[in-house]
């Protein structure tokens, strides 16, 4: 594996940049945008790379991973059955104008994730960063979860600033895939405990990972800690709040 990675998370209008070396995250700059405009966001993106002189740094590799709510997962014999913008319309409806649809081969599970990407992602990093690899932050986030402790049951919410990605895997294998809007953290716990109940999973022991993706705000997750004390049906998975999550998870696709 290359020593040093130069990672990018967008979700929304909050791109973050992080600098890892050696498989730890050295350093770390986060920018909002405040315009939805490609032309005002790349004079915004250009300043603040010019004033975050690591992000212009020499990298063995550079990765980026785009959050989105509006991200399915196929098997491979269906994908080459249909093709990505049927599978999408299916799922989703009509891709926005200002959106592009695209898939990420996940060859190691037999999926493939269909997703859609804003227009000008792609046609500004890879302008700026040439050799950058760009997939879904799903993608990412799944081969994770699958390449770490997923023998017994583990329940991994990606929260980030309204929706939350609720991902279950069990015995190394995909059990559960879905996103979910959200207003309070009530509603987080509400939607993992129903899709445990469905999976007939309630009763076991296991890991629950809560990670604070871009947006999210640290009440959220607080507020989720106290709440699953009280919890009767979850109190037997075992709570972690991992770091830097996203950033190392992109490491697992170079």
């Amino acid at each position: 594996m290359s020593n040093s990675h130069l990672t990018i998370e967008i979700a929304g209008q909050e791109i973050r940049f992080s600098s890892i070396v050696n498989n730890a995250v050295s350093k770390e700059a986060t920018v909002l945008l405040s315009s939805s405009d490609y032309s005002e966001s790349k004079k915004e993106l250009d300043a603040f790379i010019e004033l975050n002189s690591f992000i212009s740094s020499e990298y063995d590799e550079t990765i980026l991973s785009e959050a989105s709510n509006k991200s399915s997962l196929v098997p491979n014999n269906v994908f080459a059955e249909s093709s990505p913008q049927a599978i999408y319309k299916l799922c989703f409806g009509e891709c926005a104008n200002d959106f592009n649809i695209e898939y990420n081969r996940i060859a190691e599970h037999s999926i493939v994730n269909v997703y859609s990407t804003r227009s000008w992602t792609k046609r500004y990093f890879v302008m700026k960063f040439p050799r950058v690899t760009i997939q879904n932050e799903g993608t990412h986030i799944l081969r994770k979860i699958l390449n770490e402790n997923a023998f017994y049951l583990k329940a991994t919410v990606i929260l980030h600033k309204d929706n939350f990605q609720l991902t279950i895997v069990k015995h190394n294998q995909l059990e559960y895939y879905s996103f979910f809007d959200y207003q309070n953290h009530e509603d987080v716990l509400y939607h993992l405990l129903f899709a445990l109940q469905q999976k007939e999973m309630t009763d076991e022991s296991g890991t629950l990972e809560i990670v604070k993706a871009l947006g999210c705000e640290q009440q959220t997750i607080d507020s989720i800690q106290e709440d699953l004390k009280r919890i009767k049906d979850l109190k037997q998975l075992k709570l972690s709040l991992p770091e830097h999550f996203i950033p190392k998870s992109q490491l697992l696709c170079v």
